[in-house]
């Protein structure tokens, strides 16, 4: 009879930890844009590029996550600053030729938003740079707390754990606090799925 029990919870142990796996991250891809930045050759002077990319979510009820990396570019070595940034989060930061800001930085937007990308730049030699961009959506339902492709208990206890927080990710309504009308839309969603 014991040794019953002690293979119940041996079996009942391996399903939860094969469950908890299966549930582990799950990239949606929704789109990859890729655009090319074309600087000109002005020798020690930093410019400004505003709006050189745009991007708006018009899914309703659906998040993405936005990841911006830099690919390559002509004349790098020249480049003594290029940054990308959009909504305060700088995606890319190149110092002196060399990438200071790791790759893939990622940004939550949520319906009818949109990210403006700016450009700074400064080179040091009198010649036309381009740079070439990869940015990568992801698409997941705006309850789907850990980006498992559907909306469960587990994005319920991961999003009770931060109650009373302001992590932008369990925020579900984005009004700065993680509260009961979160989780009133976590349970609207429940079972939904990207």
């Amino acid at each position: 009879m014991r040794f019953k029990h002690i293979w119940i919870i041996i079996l009942f142990s391996i399903v939860l930890v094969s469950l908890l796996i299966s549930r582990m991250y799950v990239s949606k891809v929704y789109a990859i844009i890729n655009w090319s930045d074309t600087l000109d050759s002005y020798v020690d002077i930093t410019t400004y590029k505003y709006d050189v990319q745009n991007y708006t979510n018009i899914l309703v009820g659906k998040i993405h996550d936005i990841c911006v990396t830099f690919v390559n570019a002509t004349n790098q070595t020249s480049l003594q600053v290029y940054n990308v940034t959009a909504n305060s989060t700088n995606f890319i930061n190149i110092q002196n030729g060399i990438a200071v800001t790791a790759n893939n930085t990622y940004y939550t937007l949520i319906p009818n938003n949109t990210l403006s990308f700016d450009v700074v730049y400064k080179q040091n030699i009198l010649n036309n740079s381009i740079i070439n961009i990869e940015m990568v959506v992801y698409k997941y339902s705006i309850s789907d707390c850990n980006r498992d492709d559907i909306v469960d208990v587990f994005d319920a206890v991961l999003m009770g754990t931060t109650f009373g927080g302001t992590n932008v990710i369990y925020d579900m309504n984005k009004d700065g606090t993680i509260d009961v009308f979160d989780a009133v839309l976590l349970g609207n969603h429940f079972g939904e799925t990207s």
